[in-house]
């Protein structure tokens, strides 16, 4: 420490009006004498200051630490500082200070001179070499680089360390030389208290820390220096020892809690010794009412004696610092001493708490004895509730109550339970408790049927049959559940698949599909919400199968429209299906007994509603429901202009921003279930009452994902999704389609040419612009197979056999800035691993576009949950062999695969053909035209099926 920064010290150390005072009293030239003289460790400076009137002088003196710049000691002769050093150690006066302003001003005279010797403070390595010599402990130091070299004591070895505690220390303790560092904090102890028949015995490290000082303030403790406090080194001393053994007696095991505490926060005690300690210390409260007031009895139990600890009492040893530590515990709570006993001068919730909480608070320090008064009338729960459910004509009354509290008082405590309080306390004083499970359910229940004001029932609405069926399950104190049987056994019915369904459902799509049925038989509507790719509409078809004589409507997206005729003509071949779309749809509409279900879109649909006014069908059903989301959209309220006896809606996201949107859905299967828009928002958005909203919803809900089946999912799922052209591209599509035909008509050798057509009528499928220069009138598949990928959350395989076609996927993807790899012919070997590695490995890469000739086989991508192959590829093997480079070993999840074909064009008529004219389709379209005896077993027939448009 240089002398210059003695007025940094006096500076941290004084008020600025001291240090002005001392500084004036300098210019003066009150300053009579000063003298300093240098010690090993410390700097003494001694003065002499005359008072402003020179009528007297005071000696001064300041002892200034060398190695932590610290003032040790101080002292003056006036009066303010004999006056305020009283418990203030460091105390400056402004005569120490006109000391200090004549002594830095004759330094300042004398260049050159450092009475101080310490190493710089910077990020210097610190060599620390410890000596013993003739029983003396010295500690050499040094710079890592440098030659000087500071020699001191054990005893301010903790001094120099608190000074350089951010310095890189390399430590040399019997010839081991150790990187360390200086940690400023206590020694990171542990105890472990255990005893035998006779004694208590405590245990701590088998590696013991090791004193650096005679002080015993300094540790060195697997490999770092410490610097503990002060009361820590005090109370560690006495337990220096990796074992102490103690006579087996609770005052011996209170003096070793006591000390241990003092030392470390990780003490572990034997659970032999907790239940010797646990017979002899048992505090108990007995708390009681008398003259409006409460009190509070404090007793321990020394062994067989009962102690009140605020009376004085010498018949046994008694544990005063645990009585007096217990005693500010309690009156923490909410108690003061009143003579023998404590009175209670807390709040209500307080009290609450120490009536209510088994394991909280004053339970925590004892044994709680209730009075009678609290007894009779202290905290409620369901045990204090009663309820039937009793069967008048065809509906259901719900009686309720709770004891000792009138149908005005319930309702309170509902509006308080609804507030999101604790407890309610009634007019009594007792309380009910709302963190008790009956009793929150049973509130839930009041607000989920409509508990009204000064009344203790309530009629159930029919569709409310099965929310309170499902909500009264775990009230054992509700009678009459025998009576709402009905709904459970109708819900519960095995119904059998129809017999004319041409498919096979899983064990969970039968669940959908009686699920299904069971709402309908009750007249009930739902929603049903399984994850994408589980078969919402194939579940859906079953059901409306099995309902033939009634008038079905589905509504849904108008890519969609044709996907469900495809799928209702498969799996339901009687039924009579028409699209309403197109210029017949008025025709359609007029003569709706032809048909058992109408096909419509949600658009198609808004210009159409005034022809379906007069119509009554026995149900409507919405595909991707979450177009009715927006209650106040228009289109939302002309889906709910429909007339049908029962709703349902598919889709995977109910709920996709906020609550309001499930009440819209809700509105159009169960018109006014969930109540009004404004008593829902008041009920459960603005209280926030998901229970009873869970309770409400959750039996007209039916959502599972793939993990809930996996174990009787097939190991992947495959659909296709029709997707209709651009009008441009249709038109562009139909003109080839055109010269196509007119070939066909000169038939003869010309092979080549026919395959040409075939190539270019299906690359106009996927997009023109492939083989058109300037087209712009957009893709239908391109358009698809986007909004597929965004709406998946895993990674994508996306197969094609046009590389054009990955090309302008590309292009797209970056528009929408998601991450994509693409692997086609042209990259090496090498580079194929990597990108598989890279796809695989990196999480931000979302689509693999991939050549199918040349990604095909040969690659590991379980990476991939979903494939898609936007265009068919002719021979299904091939297809399948793409599709498993997802689904193959090592594959943890469900893997769908989704086929992309162009309505009404070529596309979809290879698809029909698949089944029949396998052989034919693998060798035509595959283009193996070195084998020529292929075309000649063709028919002209065969080729013009290949080509002939649906009608």
């Amino acid at each position: 420490m240089r002398i210059e920064d003695f007025e940094d010290i006096i500076i941290k150390k004084v008020s600025p009006i001291v240090r002005s005072g001392g500084k004036e009293l300098y210019k003066k030239g009150l300053v009579k004498s000063i003298k300093g003289k240098r010690f090993e460790t410390f700097y003494a400076l001694y003065g002499v200051v005359e008072s402003e009137n020179r009528i007297k002088e005071f000696n001064t003196y300041m002892k200034i630490n060398l190695v932590n710049g610290n003032i040790d000691k101080a002292s003056c002769g006036c009066d303010n500082f004999k006056r305020l050093s009283r418990g203030n150690n460091f105390f400056i006066c402004s005569h120490l200070v006109a000391t200090t302003e004549k002594f830095l001003v004759a330094m300042k005279k004398k260049t050159g001179v450092n009475p101080s010797k310490k190493v710089n403070k910077d990020n210097t390595i610190l060599r620390i070499l410890r000596k013993v010599s003739n029983d003396k402990i010295l500690y050499e130091i040094r710079t890592y680089l440098g030659k000087d070299k500071i020699v001191i004591k054990d005893k301010n070895l903790r001094d120099f360390l608190e000074v350089n505690i951010d310095k890189k220390i390399k430590f040399t303790y019997e010839y081991l030389e150790i990187n360390t560092k200086i940690i400023n904090k206590p020694l990171p102890l542990s105890f472990t208290i255990k005893d035998d028949e006779k004694n208590l015995i405590v245990t701590t490290h088998k590696k013991m820390p090791i004193s650096l000082t005679e002080k015993n303030d300094v540790y060195f403790f697997n490999n770092e220096i410490y610097l503990p406090p002060k009361d820590q080194i005090d109370n560690y001393i006495d337990t220096y020892n990796d074992e102490k053994i103690y006579p087996k007696t609770i005052k011996s095991y209170n003096e070793i809690l006591d000390n241990l505490s003092k030392i470390s926060s990780n003490i572990i005690i034997k659970e032999s010794v907790r239940e010797f300690a646990s017979e002899y210390y048992k505090p108990e409260f007995f708390l009681y009412k008398e003259e409006n007031k409460i009190y509070c009895t404090v007793n321990i139990y020394y062994g067989n004696k009962r102690i009140n600890i605020l009376v004085d009492s010498n018949d046994v040893i008694r544990e005063k610092k645990k009585e007096e530590t217990l005693l500010i515990k309690i009156c923490g709570i909410g108690f003061v001493r009143k003579g023998e006993r404590l009175e209670f001068i807390g709040d209500d919730e307080v009290l609450f708490d120490i009536l209510s909480s088994k394991n909280e608070g004053i339970h925590k320090l004892g044994k709680v004895i209730l009075g009678k008064a609290f007894k009779e009338n202290g905290v409620y729960n369901y045990c204090n509730i009663n309820g039937e459910i009793v069967k008048d004509d065809d509906k259901y009354i719900f009686y309720y109550s709770i004891d000792g509290m009138n149908n005005d008082e319930i309702f309170s405590a509902y509006e308080a339970y609804k507030e999101g309080k604790e407890f309610y306390k009634s007019n009594n004083g007792g309380f009910i408790n709302f963190r008790d499970k009956g009793v929150k359910d049973f509130f839930n229940l009041l607000g989920g049927l409509g508990i009204s004001v000064g009344s203790n029932e309530i009629i159930v609405d029919e569709d409310k049959e099965i929310y309170i069926s499902e909500a009264v399950t775990n009230l054992p104190m509700i009678k009459g559940k025998e009576n709402l049987h009905r709904a459970e056994e109708i819900l519960s019915e095995e119904i059998e698949v129809p017999q004319g369904f041409k498919g096979n459902l899983r064990n969970y799509q039968v669940e959908g599909f009686r699920w299904f049925k069971g709402l309908s038989k009750l007249g009930l509507g739902g929603i049903l919400s399984d994850e994408m790719g589980l078969g919402k509409t194939i579940q859906t078809i079953a059901f409306i199968l099995s309902e033939k004589g009634e008038k079905f409507i589905i509504v849904a997206p108008t890519s969609l429209i044709y996907n469900w005729k495809s799928e209702l003509e498969k799996f339901a071949e009687g039924l009579k299906v028409a699209v309403v779309h197109g210029a017949k749809r008025k025709e359609i509409i007029k003569n709706i007994q032809e048909y058992d279900a109408l096909l419509t879109s949600y658009g198609t649909l808004k210009r159409d509603i005034e022809l379906y006014k007069d119509i009554e069908f026995g149900y409507c059903i919405l595909d991707e429901g979450q177009n009715i989301k927006n209650p106040d959209a228009e289109s939302t309220k002309i889906v709910k202009a429909i007339n049908s006896k029962n709703r349902f809606v598919l889709t995977g996201t109910p709920i996709e921003n906020n609550l309001m949107e499930l009440w819209s859905i809700f509105d159009f299967i169960m018109p006014g279930y969930l109540f009004s828009k404004e008593v829902f928002k008041k009920k459960f958005i603005f209280n926030n009452d998901v229970e009873t909203l869970k309770l409400l919803i959750n039996p007209f809900i039916l959502r599972r994902t793939k993990k809930d089946v996996i174990t009787e999912l097939p190991d992947k799922i495959e659909k296709k999704v029709f997707v209709d052209m651009t009008a441009k591209q249709s038109k562009v599509y139909k003109d080839y389609m055109k010269d196509v035909l007119s070939t066909l008509q000169n038939y003869g050798d010309n092979k080549i040419e026919i395959f040409s057509y075939l190539t270019k009528l299906r690359q106009i499928c996927l997009d023109p612009s492939i083989i058109i220069e300037d087209y712009e009138g957009g893709s239908g598949k391109v358009k698809a197979a986007l909004k597929l990928i965004k709406e998946r959350d895993g990674k994508i395989l996306l197969f094609s056999q046009f590389t054009s076609i990955l090309d302008k996927l590309k292009e797209e993807l970056e528009g929408a800035n998601i991450k994509y790899l693409h692997l086609d012919g042209s990259v090496a070997a090498k580079q194929r691993i990597k990108r598989v590695e890279e796809f695989n490995n990196e999480e931000s890469i979302k689509v693999f576009l991939i050549s199918l000739k040349a990604g095909g086989t040969g690659l590991n991508l379980t990476s991939a949950s979903t494939v898609i192959h936007f265009d068919p590829w002719w021979n299904p093997a091939v297809e399948d062999q793409a599709t498993d480079r997802a689904h193959r070993i090592g594959q943890r999840n469900v893997v769908e695969v989704i086929k992309l074909i162009a309505k009404d064009t070529i596309e979809e008529k290879i698809i029909q053909l698949q089944e029949n004219k396998r052989l034919l389709i693998e060798n035509v379209i595959s283009g193996e035209l070195g084998e020529g005896d292929l075309l000649k077993k063709l028919s002209v027939e065969d080729i013009k099926e290949i080509f002939r448009e649906n009608k």
